[in-house]
């Protein structure tokens, strides 16, 4: 995993060389959503984690960018049956197709996301325990999301993130469902080139 983030962070720094975009640091709360189906789990109230990372605007076109980031987003469920604590933190790669207006300050933006499982815990009466190795290391996802940026540089964002990998590890022909669902908030800085 390290090897991937370091080709990724490598390859934003040779595209920004032939390419007019902007640098962007992000970072925000998060409240997550487990839904699970086809087993004993009872995931129902929503949970609040959060999240930070940075990003890369390529500019395509007048109307049209492509955003890949690299995050870190701290999840947290709590199940109902057991009274359990699960605590998830990934390091997050989405790259952002984005809509952008003619002032360049509002976007709609959706895209894939892969994320990798770095760490994973149950706390449960008191004790807690690493379970990572039971979980799914790579977590593939959508997202779709609105970003407005004010005068001052400061961006705003909304985005909703739909998991479609399932959290445990399950057979190919397993009825268990268990995936993230995680509506985030984030405030953040736009480093413009000075022209």
């Amino acid at each position: 995993m390290k090897k991937l983030i370091a080709v990724f962070i490598a390859l934003i720094f040779a595209y920004t060389g032939f390419t007019q975009g902007h640098f962007r640091v992000h970072g925000g709360v998060v409240f997550n959503y487990l839904h699970s189906s086809g087993n004993s789990a009872e995931f129902n109230t929503l949970q609040s984690g959060y999240t930070f990372g940075l990003g890369y605007e390529m500019v395509a076109a007048k109307h049209f960018s492509v955003q890949p980031e690299l995050n870190f987003s701290h999840l947290t469920a709590m199940e109902k049956i057991t009274n359990s604590e699960i605590k998830f933190d990934y390091i997050q790669i989405p790259v952002l197709l984005k809509a952008v207006s003619n002032g360049r300050n509002f976007s709609f933006y959706l895209g894939p996301q892969l994320g990798f499982l770095t760490k994973a815990t149950l706390r449960m009466s008191g004790k807690s325990t690493d379970i990572k190795d039971d979980l799914t290391q790579t977590d593939f996802s959508g997202l779709v999301g609105i970003e407005y940026i004010f005068a001052s540089n400061i961006t705003l964002n909304a985005r909703y993130t739909q998991g479609i990998s399932n959290v445990y590890k399950a057979t190919f022909d397993s009825p268990d469902k268990t995936r993230h669902k995680v509506f985030g908030i984030t405030v953040g800085y736009l480093f413009k080139n000075k022209k």
